[in-house]
């Protein structure tokens, strides 16, 4: 009997001295509401990375510094100058030269759907879209293509021009075909949010339009219009965690509401969102105003919140 409890306890000992003890999780700093103001000017003629884990401007770019992104798995064009694309007639490189019955296609704004650009080897007329003072681009031809998982192939000219141009793009980089290079601006992970205009189609109008906003990153968003600002918490975050979602023009633009009779816009009320960055860090946002203290639009201000 004395024995059989002599190994029990040594037993317990045992078990006791392998477990590794408790190692204290400091608490995560939440910090306090941070308030923003940002300067895009009243044509909104530059696209403005922010980053809310350091709660700072990542960087800034003309509207025309790019025309593609070339992400891992998906290309997009730049969102900001009402681009599209149609696949050419001809399977000769050097005899596309119109856009003559094609169908063109845009980018949807949420990131869903079937790609405008695909690097299937197809050869693709590119509508370039508009430069910040409205001018409509030259248009061009390409073909993409991928030469591994990590490097695309893209050739490039002007619609009309006969000599084309090769360029071996690294995967997660920015490309311009009109200056021929690299464009080092954040990669996905590096920003959360894109203040910029970008292509939406109005199904009621049937039409594609430029409208200025935000689209995100690859991160999550949801809009939350029943509770007040001050009363989102976790506890509503996990109620509403299925709810979230990818779409990259959740935040868009319609926080705010234009008014043709006084020339003024105006914020709709209690349009609040949660937002869960790439690391899994939740944060409510709003936005605040759409003027600067001169009066002038183009100015949007927001305030957000770790969780």
């Amino acid at each position: 009997m004395f024995r059989n409890s002599l190994i029990v306890l040594l037993s317990s000992f045992l078990l006791q001295s392998c477990i590794p003890d408790d190692v204290a999780v400091l608490p995560y700093d939440r910090g306090d509401l941070n308030t923003v103001d940002l300067e895009m000017g009243e044509r909104f003629d530059k696209m403005t990375f922010y980053s809310l884990k350091d709660a700072e401007i990542v960087q800034e770019c003309s509207l025309t510094a790019f025309d593609f992104y070339l992400g891992d798995s998906i290309v997009r064009f730049n969102p900001s100058r009402l681009m599209r694309s149609a696949i050419a007639r001809s399977a000769s490189f050097d005899e596309v030269q119109d856009t003559l019955g094609l169908d063109f296609s845009y980018e949807q704004s949420d990131g869903f759907g079937e790609p405008a650009l695909l690097a299937d080897g197809e050869i693709r007329i590119i509508d370039m879209g508009y430069d910040e003072e409205g001018l409509h681009l030259e248009p061009y031809k390409i073909r993409l293509s991928k030469k591994d998982s990590d490097t695309y192939v893209l050739e490039y000219a002007l619609l009309r021009e006969g000599v084309s141009k090769e360029s071996e793009v690294e995967a997660g980089s920015y490309f311009s075909i009109v200056e021929g290079e690299e464009i080092q601006l954040p990669k996905a992970e590096e920003y959360d949010l894109l203040f910029t205009r970008y292509n939406f189609y109005f199904e009621e109008e049937v039409t594609n339009y430029l409208v200025v906003g935000v689209l995100i990153s690859d991160i999550l968003n949801l809009e939350v219009n029943d509770v007040p600002f001050e009363e989102i918490d976790l506890t509503l975050v996990e109620e509403r965690r299925s709810l979230l979602s990818a779409a990259r023009d959740e935040i868009g633009y319609d926080w705010k509401d234009y008014d043709f009779d006084t020339g003024e816009y105006t914020l709709i009320p209690n349009k609040n969102f949660i937002i869960e960055d790439a690391d899994g860090f939740v944060y409510k946002f709003r936005f605040t105003s759409y003027y600067n203290e001169s009066g002038e639009s183009g100015h949007p201000s927001f305030e957000f919140r770790l969780l």
